[in-house]
């Protein structure tokens, strides 16, 4: 009897670029692996919404603060080290902070500076394909600004999106900080569906083990083990990161989220 071996659902893993051992702080490495950034901008107020992909060229343009707007520029892929350099020169980020978006194996962080807040999460999803994903979102609130940059394009933001289009809800008439809420707790969502494939996984292997133990059931378990060690790193984190959003004492956060 021909028996299939039992499979485990894997998180999609990238080798990561990183600086040479000793090289200057802020020292960007090219993400060879990474593909170049699609630039997505959503300029909107209560009444009129605008939007449209934005050329590298006119990354500045889009930046640029628009009184009585809300203005949301996704960078979607981080392969492009030189236009995350003018980002960065563009909205006065440290150096430090450039290379955290760049290199994207951050663990969850928020750091609060004078004029801006920045902050990285992990972005656990089922994508279209079925497929695990474990990626960074950084992002950078600076006012009635949220720039955010992923590791590719393709993400769970679907519906916070079409509730800016539709102007579906409040989001419209609220500001930058209630956006970044809203991105925020649509990833949260997206780790449910992955919880539920683990959860399944743990179902069905243990029925396995009762009903017909065999030796690449134990490699399984191991294996299944080690893939909710590296959820847990994902996931273990982002309680401090959505406490210190929620206790709306951060300059640029309201206190009414």
């Amino acid at each position: 009897m021909n028996i299939k071996p039992f499979r485990i659902p894997e998180m999609l893993r990238m080798e990561r670029q990183r600086s040479d051992p000793g090289a200057s702080p802020g020292t960007l490495v090219q993400q060879l692996d990474q593909p170049k950034p699609q630039i997505h901008c959503i300029r909107y107020s209560l009444d009129v919404i605008d939007a449209a992909p934005i050329a590298p060229e006119r990354i500045t343009e889009a930046l640029a603060p628009q009184p009585g707007s809300v203005t949301w520029v996704d960078v979607q892929g981080a392969g492009d080290a030189e236009l995350l350099q003018q980002i960065g020169t563009t909205l006065g980020l440290h150096p430090l902070v450039v290379e955290d978006i760049a290199h994207t194996h951050q663990r969850p962080k928020l750091e609060e500076f004078e004029t801006l807040l920045f902050g990285a999460v992990r972005a656990v999803r089922v994508d279209e394909a079925g497929n695990i994903n474990n990626t960074q979102l950084a992002f950078v609130l600076k006012s009635d600004l949220l720039v955010t940059f992923q590791e590719h394009a393709g993400d769970g933001f679907g519906p916070v999106r079409r509730r800016l289009l539709e102007a579906k809800g409040s989001i419209r008439s609220r500001g930058a900080d209630y956006l970044l809420y809203a991105l925020v707790d649509s990833t949260i969502d997206n780790y449910f569906p992955v919880l539920e494939i683990y959860g399944d996984t743990m179902e069905d292997l243990d029925d396995q083990i009762r009903d017909n133990p065999r030796p690449d059931l134990a490699r399984a378990v191991h294996a299944l083990r080690r893939e909710l060690r590296q959820l847990r790193r994902a996931v273990w984190p982002m309680r401090d990161v959505v406490s210190a959003l929620g206790r709306g004492d951060l300059d640029g956060i309201g206190p009414t989220l």
